[in-house]
């Protein structure tokens, strides 16, 4: 029997995990599968991962994904259901069956109805709110500061009308620019323009100015613990957008394959994992609030190297974790040269997104660049999980403002858990055609971007602390 079939075979009492997630997990046959910075996995026919041998929460209820896991990511997958089903029991009071699907549906509705209510005449209240909510993170104790000086600008807001600006799926065609990828960090030039023919005696132009720019981070959502997440995902891709390349094909080539609605649901089901594991060997060297700074330095990575630094702090070896502690010293001794800016860490062999100059051929593309541009798609995969994965792991952080919530309505909080485990549980339920078609029929609670924020020619410093304390 296929490995895939004794998975499928396995009970589910729940009923809820859609079979192709499952025939998928298995398989291999989804955006993160057989990812290089997952380490070596030894399949376990003896019983379900050790955290899963345990008595089970609800009673008959086994693991999503059966008793022998196949691959790492099944490891995960099971680690992040288990942890939906906690917070289930806990705001929902019901197991998750098939069963109780009517009145899953219909706490649903009231929790919904009770969010529209409350937040209706607080809305102001909520947006500012939900900034101060993320500061909480120790991991973004950096971003506040540069917030709170002006050099970080988030602008968050709640909304019934949620931009879908940039948001593509697999079968619609490239309609958006990419950035471009030439412009240094926190800074970008103005757009050629194709000279006319020169007048007679016409004086001679200026010539253009070169802006510099800040980012910031546009977030929008339909309720507050929705414009929690949006925020964080925006903060999460300003880390990480340094990986991609800078050659403006090859970013076009990647971001249309991998930023896709479509593929959201795979990184919110296996990046909560992926982010968490980050975050506890980080915890386990005592420097959580260098989170986002080693992410990033890890980011400025070449590819190859990328990927050996993730497996190594994934697998949680002693080199790994040595590593991790020696990015931590050179961050920290990077801020003390700057007086508490920057760092970025060591870039360890070259700039991520840039190939060597033998490969530049446009001509054709070699073999060798085929191989780079694949490893960058995949990269790409995991650092969208990533990002997604960073915001799910932290879609309870609301309750961070219990006493404010509690004020403006005791039934809120509860009402938001409700909302968050419902949306969580669809990501498990629909099939992938499903959700393509809800992206398409704009069924978004939420979306964040990058934007840019133009500025006085005189502000040199504050580009340099932006990057300090948020870029590197």
């Amino acid at each position: 029997m296929k490995a895939w079939e004794i998975i499928e075979a396995i009970d589910d009492p729940s009923g809820l995990i859609n079979p192709e997630k499952h025939r998928a997990f298995a398989r291999g046959e989804h955006p993160l599968a057989r990812h290089p910075v997952y380490p070596a996995h030894q399949p376990e026919p003896g019983g379900y991962p050790p955290s899963y041998r345990e008595q089970p929460i609800y009673p008959g209820h086994a693991p999503p994904l059966g008793s022998r896991t196949t691959n790492y990511e099944e490891i995960l997958a099971s680690r992040q259901w288990r942890k939906i089903l906690e917070k289930a029991r806990h705001y929902l009071g019901v197991p998750l069956t098939r069963e109780n699907q009517r009145v899953l549906n219909q706490k649903l509705a009231e929790a919904l109805q009770i969010i529209e209510e409350a937040e209706a005449a607080h809305r102001e209240e909520l947006e500012a709110l939900a900034v101060e909510t993320v500061f909480a993170l120790p991991e973004f104790y950096s971003a506040r500061e540069a917030y709170e000086s002006g050099q970080l600008v988030i602008d968050a807001t709640l909304t019934d009308q949620v931009s879908m600006q940039g948001a593509r799926t697999s079968a619609e065609p490239e309609t958006q620019e990419p950035l471009n990828p030439e412009a240094e960090p926190g800074q970008e030039e103005e757009p050629e323009v194709e000279a006319a023919p020169e007048p007679e005696a016409a004086p001679e132009p200026e010539p253009p100015r070169r802006r510099r720019l800040l980012r910031r981070v546009v977030a929008q959502g339909k309720m507050f613990p929705v414009l929690i997440q949006e925020i964080i995902k925006g903060l999460a891709e300003l880390a990480s957008v340094v990986s991609l390349p800078r050659d403006k094909e090859e970013l076009h080539q990647i971001v249309t394959k991998a930023d896709l609605v479509d593929l959201e649901a795979w990184h919110m089901m296996l990046g909560p994992q992926l982010w968490d594991r980050f975050v506890e060997a980080v915890d386990a060297i005592d420097e959580r609030e260098l989170a986002f700074w080693l992410y990033r330095a890890i980011q400025l990575m070449d590819v190859d190297r990328f990927n050996a630094f993730m497996k190594a702090v994934y697998a949680k070896t002693p080199e790994g974790m040595q590593m991790l502690r020696d990015l931590a010293r050179q961050i920290k001794a990077e801020q003390g040269r700057r007086g508490g800016g920057g760092a970025g860490g060591g870039s360890g062999g070259g700039r991520p997104g840039a190939l060597p100059e033998d490969y530049r051929d446009r001509a054709r593309r070699t073999p060798a660049e085929r191989k780079w541009m694949e490893k960058m798609l995949q990269r790409r995969h995991f650092t969208n999980a990533m990002t997604q994965g960073v915001a799910v792991s932290n879609n309870y952080l609301f309750e961070y403002a219990a006493q404010a919530l509690d004020h403006i309505d005791p039934r809120l909080r509860n009402a938001y858990g409700v909302l968050m485990v419902m949306t969580e549980i669809g990501y498990w339920l629909y099939p992938q055609n499903t959700i393509i078609q809800m992206a398409r029929g704009g069924l978004q609670v939420g979306s964040c971007r990058i934007d840019y924020v133009e500025e006085s020619d005189n502000f040199d410093e504050e580009v340099d602390a932006i990057i300090g304390h948020l870029l590197g």
